[in-house]
């Protein structure tokens, strides 16, 4: 039992002690884009939380797939209800590294390497990005395409025109580092 409490002391103490070296996210969006024949569909999202190791470029993400909002009221219902379905998976989720990372000089085009997990599916992808530091701020911006079937989403064959079969995801994230 003794052994229990000092664990938990120190998983919570831990973060405090590291706090100078992980950055929470400050602001951060997420937006998906479908083209398709018949029409064009985006979303946007500001529910994303965000984690980021300044020692060593470890990066975690989770966005709540009901956050999405769309133009269209029916789109945002079909969305939760049909193609991701987030009364079952509510969150898409993010944990990898951010390649060639240096905390002293990090404004660079990167990648992140890592898993991504959408609609209970995880793949190992590696996300093309950027790095930039502004005035105390560490803003990253990430553009990549999901391929549905890769993640077990499903589109209904009377809307095939309706929704691409590889939809654009964008993230904006901002870190406070000072």
């Amino acid at each position: 039992m003794k052994h229990i409490i000092i664990l938990a002391w120190l998983v919570a103490a831990l973060p405090n002690a590291l706090l100078g070296q992980k950055k929470l996210i400050k602001e951060g969006t997420a937006t998906f884009y479908s083209s398709a024949p018949l029409e064009d569909i985006e979303a946007h999202n500001n529910k994303i939380s965000s984690i980021l190791d300044m020692s060593n470029g470890n990066i975690a993400f989770s966005i709540a797939i009901s956050g999405f909002v769309f133009e269209k009221a029916l789109m945002q219902e079909h969305f939760n209800e049909k193609y991701l379905e987030s009364h079952l998976f509510p969150t898409a989720t993010f944990s990898g590294t951010l390649q060639q990372f240096d905390a002293d000089n990090p404004s660079r085009t990167t990648s992140a390497k890592g898993k991504l997990t959408i609609h209970g599916v995880t793949k190992k992808v590696e996300v093309p990005g950027t790095v930039v530091v502004t005035d105390g701020i560490l803003i990253i911006n990430a553009s990549f395409f999901v391929d549905l079937e890769d993640y077990k989403i499903k589109k209904p064959k009377m809307l095939w025109q309706n929704i691409a079969d590889s939809i654009k995801v964008t993230i904006n994230a901002q870190y406070e580092i000072h």
